[in-house]
Formats: structure tokens, sequence, C-alpha cells
């Protein structure tokens, strides 16, 4: 039997993701709890295979790292993400722009190295060139998965709040 594909979130639910993500207050991380589930998500560096067949059947696929970002580098996707907008208040942008824009801009960040050498294949070097939304919205929800599990943002909140 063919398994049916998930629907891609829509732009709206990304962009609470990514809200919610960067208001959730952090959490110790390297917990007992994590060592013994040894889980890919849990390291600051995350390569995964990615894959997407677009709606005129081209293959988008490679492998990416992402990294989780410190304060200094969240703070650059937020200049990024305002030089993006042209000066156009955040507030005035439709849903799908924003999130678009977030989602490149922290890319642009989080799937490069320190030094400028990107971990990612050639296509996706530059996300503002593709024609396809799509394709950015899916790569997105990894990095999204990502950090939601580094962060342990979809566990139990109270016992996410406990520190050791």
């Amino acid at each position: 039997m063919a398994r049916k594909k998930a629907a891609a979130p829509s732009a709206e639910d990304l962009r609470k993701q990514a809200m919610e993500l960067a208001s959730t207050p952090l959490v110790a991380v390297g917990t007992e709890e994590s060592a013994a589930e040894d889980d890919p998500k849990d390291a600051i560096d995350y390569t995964f295979q990615f894959g997407h067949k677009d709606r005129r059947g081209a293959s988008w696929a490679g492998a990416f790292t992402n990294r989780i970002l410190n304060v200094g580098e969240q703070q650059a996707v937020s200049s990024i993400a305002a030089r993006m907008a042209g000066g156009v208040p955040f507030e005035a942008m439709d849903p799908l722009s924003q999130t678009l824009n977030q989602a490149i801009a922290h890319m642009s960040v989080s799937l490069t190295t320190e030094d400028g050498d990107w971990r990612c294949p050639e296509w996706a070097r530059d996300l503002r060139q593709l024609h396809d939304q799509n394709i950015i919205v899916a790569l997105w929800q990894e990095v999204v998965t990502h950090e939601r599990r580094f962060f342990r943002l979809d566990s139990n909140p109270e016992e996410g709040a406990k520190t050791t």
C-alpha cells in the first residue's frame, strides 16, 4: 500500500513555529536523558539528507549540516532578514514573505561554517534564486525540527524548565 505524503505545513504554521522557537526559554541540554536517547538532533551540528520532488518532477536533494546558532549569529540573522525586507516593516509584509525571509536568513547562517564554507549542495547556496518556495519551506521544516529537538521544545514544558 502506498503511503500518502503528509501535507506541507502552511506558511502561517511555520511562522508560528519560528516565533515559538524564538520566544521559548533555553533549557539545559546534555542531560542523562539526552545521552540515553542518542538522537543525532541533540548535537549542535546535525547533518541530514534532504530530498524534495517539486510539482514539475524535478528532484532537489543533498546532504545539509545545520548548526544551532549562538546569540551573535541570531543577531546576524535578524540583520539579514531586515535587509531582505528592503525597509518594509515586518508587520506590513504578508505572512509568506515574513516566513520566507526569516527562513532564508536563518539558513544562510545555520547551513554554513564559521569560516564561510558551505555545508550544503550547490543548488542551495542562494535560496533566493529558487523558483519554488516549497523547496525552501521543506528545507526550513528540517532545520526547525533539529532546533525544536535540541532545545526540547516538544517535550513537557514543566520537565524542560528543570536544569541540572
